[in-house]
Order: C-alpha cells, then structure tokens, then sequence
C-alpha cells in the first residue's frame, strides 16, 4: 500500500486561485450540475384588488374596536337599524367577492367554500337581531376575500362546470340573503298589525 503526499499549503492556495480565476474573480459560484432556481422578473406577489380590500374593511371589520384587534363593519350596524340594508350590502359585496373569485381561477374547492360561507351567513343572518349579531361576528366577506388570497390558481385554467354551478348557487344565496329578512319583517309587521287592529276592534 502507498502513501500519497499531502499538497502543501502552496499547491492548495494555488488551486483555490484558479477556481476563483475561472469564474470570474469569485463573484460568480461555481458549476457543481445541482438544480438552479430561475427566478423571473414577471413572477411577482399578486394582491387583491385595492377596491376588494376596501370592500371587506367597510363592510366587515374597516372600525377596531379600542383596545382590542376585532373590528367591524356598517353590515351589523345598518341591518340592526334597517332591517334589510345590510344583507343587501353583504349581498353585493358577497357577489363582488365571488365574481373575483371566479376570475383569478381559484379551485373549485375554494369556490365551494366561499359559497358555504354565504351560505352560512344567509341563514342565520336573516333571523332578527341576532342576525345582526351574527353578522359582526362572522365577517362572510373577510373569509371569502381571505380564501381568494390563499387559494390563487393558474390563470390559464378554464372554469368547471361545477364552478359555473358554484356561482349560480352564490347568487342564488344572495338573493335569498335579501329576500328572506324583508319577508320576515313585513310578516311580523302585518302580525303587530293585525294583533294592534284587533286591540283596537274589541
């Protein structure tokens, strides 16, 4: 067995000058044949909208509530002093959010989500009073926009029939949203009504 001599500090600093001279006075770094990252100037962070942003904040949490981190929104005030108002802007705003939604391409499982949460916020923001309540609490819009953000797709992706189905279902639930507590609300006038008529007839 032989024993190779090791290379003297000269033979090692003179190595090292020919790597470095090789690649350009050591700015650049070494070919080793590893995966490179290509990193282009097109790919860029894509944000929402500045209109989606200031959309969510009016309607859902745009006042912080001093000395906390919850904010709110005119949806729980103006449904709480227009009963119907605020579900009409909800409405809007949920349209908006799901129109949004569709044309960045989110996956049909973020469309589904965005259209429980509407769901959601239809049916137990149509009750009377504690609807309102609940609309402050939930924030269907905060959670919608916050899905679009998370969820972004390939913009070359071409929309589903289930996604079209998912749309037609949102708008459907606005509208019900709209509907439900306008129809409750004259039911119980015409009740407070007839019960005052009838006061009255005796």
């Amino acid at each position: 067995m032989t024993t190779r001599p090791l290379p003297s500090t000269d033979d090692i600093d003179r190595a090292v000058t020919d790597v470095l001279d090789a690649h350009g006075d050591g700015e650049a770094e070494p070919d080793v044949g590893g995966p490179r990252v290509v990193l282009s100037e097109d790919v860029k962070d894509v944000e929402s909208p500045a209109w989606a942003e200031k959309l969510v904040r009016l309607l859902d949490d745009g006042l912080t509530i001093p000395g906390t981190n919850f904010g709110i929104g005119l949806d729980g005030f103006i449904g709480a002093l227009r009963p119907g108002v605020g579900d009409v802007l909800t409405g809007s705003g949920s349209l908006a959010l799901i129109y949004l939604a569709f044309k960045e391409r989110v996956p049909t499982v973020a469309l589904a989500r965005m259209v429980l949460n509407i769901a959601i916020d239809t049916l137990f923001g149509s009750l009377p009073v504690i609807g309102d309540t609940f609309d402050v609490f939930w924030k269907s819009n905060r959670k919608n926009l916050d899905l679009i953000e998370r969820y972004r797709a390939d913009p070359a992706a071409k929309p589903t029939f289930v996604d079209y189905l998912l749309v037609v279902l949102a708008v459907l639930l606005v509208i019900a949203g709209v509907v439900i507590p306008l129809v409750l609300f004259w039911v119980l006038l015409g009740g407070g009504v007839f019960a005052v008529g009838g006061l009255i007839g005796e």
